[in-house]
C-alpha cells in the first residue's frame, strides 16, 4: 500500500532525506501497530485529556472546495474520525475511505497537531503538517484506489466508488463536553424598517473548567452575524475558556414587510453537538396616509380632526405632523405642529378672519413619514350672531317693513322663519327683510335662523315679536259715528245730524233754566 501511494507522488531529490526519515519512523511504529491489530482501541493508549464532568461529545468539521485546508486537532480531544471522498469522474463515482484513531502523543493525530486536507481532481488526501509522515488518507482517481495508513487508522474502511460529486471531507473529534449556560430559545428583534439593520447581542457563558470550542456559528433567514460586534471566535483553533463569556452580534435586515424568521446554530463541544436559537423579527414600511381630515372654522381659529391610517406599515404610529399654507399647497411647508400618536385633533389659533387656510396631516412611524392626507380648507370668521332687537309695531291695513340685523360669519346669509309670522307678513330668505301688510291685530312671537356661506356653515338663532294694532278711530269720535243717519245734508253733514244737535241744544237750555230757578229758591 505504501508503495502504491509513493508511485503517485513525485519525489524531487531534495526530499529524499526527509522521505527516508519518514520510512524509518513508520518502521519503528509498525511493530506496535501490527501487534495491536485486531484489538479495538489498540492505538488509543494515551488520551490527551481526562473525561470532563459533563461527558464527551463530537465536534465535526466539514471541508469542501479545491485546495489545502488546515484543521487543528482540539486540545482535549481523545479520538478522531476522518472520512475522505474523492471527486466523481463523470458517471464513475470517486473513491472514499473512513477510519478512526485515538488522539495520542505518539501519533500524527495528537492534540494541537495541524492536519491538512487537500482536495484536488486527482483525489482528496489527509496528511499531517507537523510530522514528516506520508499521506494518511488518499482516495484517488486514475486507477489508484482509496488508501488509509493502517498504522494510524487501523481497521479503516475503503471503497473504490463511495464518493459522489466533488471531493470533500468530514473530520470528527471526540472532546470533553463544555458546560455552557442556557441560551434563550428565541430572540425577537422587534420591528425594523425594510433595508435597515437591527442588532441583538447573544451572550455565551461557560460555567465549568472545560473550554467551549465553537466549531461553527451559522444563521438562516434575513439574519447575519456581525464580525465587528462579535467577541466569540469560531473554529477548532479557538475556544471560550472555562468560566468566561463572549457574545455574538446577530443582525436582522428585513428585505420586505412582514414577519421574518430564521435560526442561529452553534456547533462545538456541546452536549449533543449543537444548540439552536430561533430568530424572529418584523419588517416594516412607512404608514398610509391618515383619513377623514376635516376642518371647522371659527373666529380666528380652525379645529382639525382626522382618523389614524388604515395601514400602519407593520410598525406602530409614532405621531402626526400638521402642515398649513395659504397658497393651496400645504405639503411643501414645514410642519405647523408635531403631535403624539394618540392625538387626533388640533386647534390652530391666531388666524386672520376671512383668509383661506389649507391643511394636511401626515402620520409617522419608525420608517418615516406617510403620504399627506387629502387637503382641506378653512376660512376663519367672526362668530355668527343675531343681536337682540325689538321690531317696530305694525297696524292692520298699513304696509310694514323691518330688516333683521346679523353680525359675524361669512356673507351672503340665508334666513329662515322657524315659526309663522303675523298674518300678511313674510321673511325674504336672502335679505332678512320682513315685509307685507298685516291683516289682523295681535302680538305674535316667532323664531329666526340665519346661516352663513363659510366652507363649514355656521348658524345663529333668535326669537322676535311683532305687535299688530287695530286701525285708529275716525274724526268726531265714536258717538257721532253711532248716531249719524244715512243721508247727507247740504252743509256736508246728514239731516239726522242737524236735528240731533238741535234737540240736544234745546234740552240743554231747559236744563239751565230749571237749575237757575232751584238756585234762587234756596237763597230765599
Amino acid at each position: 500500500m505504501h508503495s502504491a501511494i509513493r508511485r503517485r507522488i513525485p519525489r524531487p531529490g531534495a526530499l529524499g532525506a526527509g522521505l527516508l526519515a519518514t520510512v524509518c519512523a513508520l518502521a519503528a511504529l509498525a511493530p506496535a501497530a501490527v501487534a495491536g491489530a485486531g484489538r479495538p482501541g489498540a492505538a488509543r493508549t494515551r488520551p490527551a485529556a481526562p473525561t470532563a464532568p459533563g461527558g464527551t461529545t463530537q465536534v465535526q468539521t466539514a471541508i469542501t472546495g479545491t485546495g489545502d485546508h488546515r484543521v487543528t486537532i482540539p486540545v482535549g480531544a481523545s479520538a478522531m474520525t476522518a472520512t475522505m471522498y474523492g471527486k466523481a469522474a463523470g458517471a464513475t463515482q470517486g473513491g472514499s475511505v473512513a477510519g478512526s484513531t485515538a488522539v495520542a502523543a505518539n501519533s500524527p493525530a495528537q492534540a494541537g497537531a495541524t492536519l491538512v486536507v487537500r482536495i484536488a481532481d486527482t483525489g482528496t488526501t489527509l496528511f499531517s503538517a507537523t510530522a514528516p509522515l506520508p499521506w494518511l488518507f488518499a482516495p484517488a482517481a486514475g486507477g489508484i484506489g482509496p488508501y488509509a495508513d493502517p498504522i494510524v487508522f487501523p481497521g479503516a474502511q475503503t471503497s473504490a466508488s463511495g464518493g459522489v460529486g466533488d471531493g470533500h471531507a468530514l473530520l470528527s473529534f471526540t472532546v470533553p463536553a463544555a458546560q455552557v449556560g442556557e441560551l434563550p430559545p428565541t430572540v425577537d428583534f422587534g420591528t425594523a424598517p425594510v433595508g435597515r439593520k437591527a442588532t441583538r447581542n447573544l451572550p455565551i457563558t461557560t460555567t465549568g473548567d472545560v473550554p467551549f470550542m465553537i466549531a461553527s456559528a451559522t444563521v438562516e433567514g434575513p439574519f447575519a452575524i456581525d464580525p465587528a460586534g462579535t467577541t466569540c471566535a469560531t473554529g477548532p483553533d479557538t475556544n471560550v475558556p472555562g468560566g468566561s463569556a463572549c457574545s455574538f452580534a446577530v443582525v436582522f435586515t428585513p428585505t420586505k414587510r412582514g414577519a421574518g424568521t430564521g435560526k442561529l446554530t452553534l456547533t462545538g463541544n456541546l452536549p449533543g453537538g449543537s444548540r439552536t436559537v430561533t430568530l424572529s423579527g418584523l419588517g416594516s414600511g412607512k404608514p398610509g396616509a391618515p383619513g377623514g381630515l376635516a376642518a371647522t372654522a371659527g373666529q380666528g381659529q380652525a379645529v382639525l380632526s382626522w382618523m389614524p391610517p388604515a395601514d400602519t406599515g407593520d410598525s406602530p404610529i409614532t405621531g402626526y405632523l400638521i402642515r398649513r399654507s395659504t397658497n393651496g399647497d400645504p405639503g411643501s411647508t414645514p410642519p405647523l405642529a408635531t403631535l403624539g400618536a394618540d392625538v387626533l385633533t388640533h386647534t390652530d389659533q391666531g388666524l386672520e378672519n376671512g383668509t383661506t387656510y389649507s391643511y394636511t396631516v401626515v402620520a409617522t412611524n419608525a420608517v418615516g413619514e406617510s403620504d399627506p392626507s387629502a387637503p382641506v380648507d378653512a376660512v376663519p370668521s367672526a362668530a355668527l350672531v343675531l343681536p337682540a332687537a325689538a321690531l317696530p309695531p305694525a297696524v292692520v291695513g298699513q304696509p310694514y317693513t323691518a330688516k333683521l340685523a346679523v353680525q359675524g360669519g361669512t356673507a351672503p346669509y340665508h334666513w329662515v322663519a322657524d315659526d309663522p309670522l303675523p298674518p300678511g307678513l313674510a321673511l325674504d330668505p336672502d335679505s332678512g327683510v320682513i315685509t307685507g301688510t298685516p291683516t289682523a291685530p295681535g302680538e305674535t312671537g316667532f323664531g329666526i335662523t340665519v346661516s352663513d356661506n363659510a366652507p363649514t356653515r355656521h348658524e345663529a338663532k333668535a326669537r322676535y315679536g311683532i305687535t299688530v294694532a287695530a286701525p285708529a278711530a275716525p274724526p268726531g269720535g265714536p258717538a257721532q259715528a253711532a248716531l249719524a243717519p244715512g243721508r247727507t245734508g247740504g252743509d256736508g253733514g246728514s239731516d239726522g245730524t242737524v236735528w240731533l244737535w238741535a234737540i240736544l241744544g234745546l234740552a240743554g237750555l231747559i236744563g239751565v233754566v230749571v237749575a237757575l230757578r232751584r238756585l234762587r229758591a234756596r237763597r230765599a
